[in-house]
């Protein structure tokens, strides 16, 4: 499995030692022969904000969101469209919610 560690940059309120956010490919958990518990341990680490999956697919998206992975392309295809050339969105898909 290979991962990425960084370490947070803000200083931390308390005087707990600042976390480190690891860096997960997608497919090394795919492949990963993880119990479940160690799967919820890392699902746990990825919602807390201490793990980043990489790269996020549409399917991931699909789940995560609740939304088919074609919707989620549409969409994609759709913002990729509205980027103005100065590497900003226009007004985005986002803001249409």
């Amino acid at each position: 499995m290979r991962t990425h560690t960084y370490t947070a940059t803000a200083s931390p309120v308390n005087s707990l030692a600042p976390w480190s956010i690891r860096t997960i490919s997608a497919r090394s958990i795919a492949k990963a022969d993880w119990k479940p518990r160690r799967r919820a341990l890392e699902a746990a680490r990825w919602v807390a904000g201490h793990t980043l999956i990489k790269p996020v697919t549409a399917t991931l998206a699909s789940r995560v969101f609740g939304v088919s992975a074609q919707l989620i392309s549409e969409a994609l295809k759709q913002e990729r469209g509205k980027h103005n050339g100065n590497g900003t969105a226009g007004s985005s898909i986002l803001n249409q919610a």
